[in-house]
Formats: C-alpha cells, sequence, structure tokens
C-alpha cells in the first residue's frame, strides 16, 4: 500500500468520526447541491490542510468563537465534480459504522445530479427524488439508544440490539 493508499484509509476513517454528509436546496428547490463538511477547533488546522494538499479539492474557511464557543475551521466541498471525486475515494476505501447509511443516500444523490447535469440554465435532474433522499439523510440519522442491562455481579455490559 502506498502512502496515498494509506491516507485514502485514515481519510475515510476520518470522515466517519468528524465529517457530516449534506444534502442542500436552494431556490425553493430548484437547486441541489450535495456538500461533505469537517469542523474542527481552529487549532487542527494543519488536518485540514492535509486533506486539501492531498485530495487537492475542498475549501477551508474559519468560523471565529463566540461566547463560550471557541473558534472552528471548517473544510467543505461545494462542487458536483468534488462530489464526483468524493464518490470515487469513499467507494474504493469505505466509511464505515452507522455514517456508511449516511454515505450510500448522500451518493445516491450526487449521482442524481451528476446524470441532470446543467443544461442550459435549466437542472434536469429529479427533483422529487431528491427531496425524498435529503429526508431520507436526515431521518437515518436520528439516534437510536441501544438498551443496555448492567449486571453488576458479573460486571459486564449486554447490549440488546
Amino acid at each position: 500500500m502506498d502512502d496515498t493508499e494509506g491516507f485514502l484509509d485514515w481519510f475515510a476513517g476520518f470522515v466517519a468520526g468528524e465529517g457530516c454528509f449534506i444534502i442542500s436546496s436552494i431556490n425553493q428547490g430548484n437547486r441541489f447541491y450535495c456538500r461533505l463538511d469537517i469542523n474542527l477547533r481552529d487549532d487542527d488546522l494543519p488536518i485540514l490542510l492535509k486533506i486539501q494538499e492531498t485530495l487537492g479539492i475542498g475549501t477551508i474557511c474559519r468560523r471565529k468563537g463566540e461566547g463560550l464557543r471557541r473558534s472552528q475551521v471548517e473544510w467543505v466541498t461545494h462542487s458536483i465534480d468534488e462530489a464526483l471525486r468524493l464518490v470515487e475515494i469513499f467507494d474504493a476505501h469505505p466509511v464505515r459504522a452507522k455514517k456508511q447509511a449516511d454515505y450510500e443516500i448522500w451518493k445516491e444523490a450526487v449521482l442524481e445530479i451528476s446524470r441532470g447535469r446543467r443544461k442550459g440554465r435549466r437542472a434536469t435532474y429529479d427533483r422529487q427524488r431528491l427531496f425524498y433522499l435529503k429526508q431520507k439523510l436526515s431521518l437515518v440519522r436520528a439516534y437510536d439508544v441501544p438498551e443496555i442491562e448492567f449486571e453488576p455481579e458479573g460486571e459486564q455490559l449486554e447490549l440488546a440490539l
């Protein structure tokens, strides 16, 4: 495995923990876009710079802290070309855990938008399908608390899934 492959495996794991897949609509649903955001404390800027440098995509911006909230840095992708590059990466280097479900829905939206790339001034993708995927992404993120039974005698946790 070369350094790039190792980095891409690391990146997929990092996204599983820190990334956020987003499907957004603007202009009353006449335009959709898919983003991947990673927000970190501003003292973690070198990590985001390494991601941007290695992948050659994404924009980094700073968010000033207010009150008790500290300053943050954000790496974000905006274009369909950047989203398609991420699909290539994550299909070869899968995102794990619950974030995999987010990715699969987001990927479906990316591919739908890609099929309907702008022709003239009108996008030709299936808006109803994209609204559905946007809603589905919100629902799959719902926190599901597993029942945990604690037996003090054996000091073992049992998860009822």
